[in-house]
């Protein structure tokens, strides 16, 4: 008990945590919460201790000495290579992710259509210029004329004209007024 002696009070209490924790507190393992041995090995296969933060320190100083022996990719060699989401780079060490592989595919695809809308435009163009009449021919390429001419209003004309005075032959019917002279054989100036 305590008769003042500090040194034997604490040597005490630490036996009996050490007495309690021992018989109360299971050990650590892969299924159960407890006590655990530590180990600083950086070869043990131990399932049942706990690494030391130093142990730890010396297998990533072993794991980066391997990695910096690994060259950079190239298009000869293999190695280390970035990922890059850039759609517009021209840069040979990066590697494209996903993400840029569909932006590039997209990008394809909306060109194609845009491509097969332009073609398709194109060719109406050229069906409707085939399909005009051509200038240089002053309308000898008119498919069917009398309805030309029916669009255009002249029937009448032309039925006006087809009953004009013909410039041979035929009789006139009346007085003719002249105004300049008139030339011809045979012709007779009327009485009166």
């Amino acid at each position: 008990m305590d008769d003042g002696d500090l040194e034997k009070l604490v040597a005490q209490l630490d036996l009996a945590l050490k007495h309690k924790i021992t018989t109360e507190i299971p050990d650590a393992s892969l299924t159960q919460k407890g006590i655990s041995q530590l180990n600083s090995a950086t070869n043990s296969d131990r399932e049942d201790q706990a690494a030391t933060p130093k142990a730890v320190h010396d297998i990533r100083k072993i794991a980066e000495s391997k990695l910096s022996g690994v060259s950079d990719a190239s298009l000869t060699q293999k190695g280390i290579v970035q990922l890059s989401s850039a759609t517009n780079s021209t840069n040979e060490t990066l590697a494209a992710t996903p993400k840029a592989i569909k932006e590039a595919y997209d990008f394809a695809n909306t060109a194609n259509v845009a491509a097969k809308n332009a073609h398709d435009e194109a060719n109406r163009a050229t069906d409707n210029a085939n399909s005009r009449l051509a200038k240089k021919q002053n309308g000898a390429d008119i498919p069917n004329k009398s309805e030309f001419i029916k669009n255009l209003g002249l029937v009448e004309t032309v039925e006006l004209a087809k009953s004009a005075y013909p410039k041979s032959g035929g009789v006139v019917n009346g007085n003719v007024d002249a105004t300049g002279y008139v030339s011809g054989k045979g012709v007779y100036e009327a009485p009166g």
